[in-house]
């Protein structure tokens, strides 16, 4: 399909010969809808692209730098958004190195377990 959205099928099977080459079978070796073979196109597949079909060149490249445009836009929102998760990770790392460390320093942690392991040698 190549409509309004991608659609992919996602495996979530055994990684063994038998049961990605039934998937493969079954998913990915469909005949594929495209320009260059619309009689594998479903209905509303073949509307989609008799529409493009009818449209001048200089069209069709205003539609695909939209979309393109659309595309950057959207992948710098994520990167964005990326980088202020990445962040927040990071504070959080270090707010627990803090916790931890103030944690072994008020039980002196490392002396704890270093008597304990000589206990145990013995």
């Amino acid at each position: 399909m190549f409509g309004g959205s991608l659609e992919w099928d996602v495996y979530y099977g055994s990684t063994d010969f038998e049961s990605l080459s039934e998937f493969a079978k079954k998913s990915i070796s469909k005949p594929i809808c495209t320009a260059h073979v619309p009689e594998n196109c479903m209905a509303e597949d073949l509307a989609v692209l008799k529409s493009f079909l009818s449209k001048s060149t200089e069209e069709l490249e205003e539609i695909e730098q939209k979309a393109r445009n659309r595309m950057i836009a959207v992948q710098d929102e994520f990167e964005v958004k990326e980088r202020e998760l990445l962040s927040q990770q990071q504070a959080l790392l270090n707010e627990m190195k803090d916790v931890i460390n103030d944690a072994a320093g008020e039980f002196d942690y490392k002396l704890v377990i270093q008597v304990l392991d000589s206990r145990m040698e013995d």
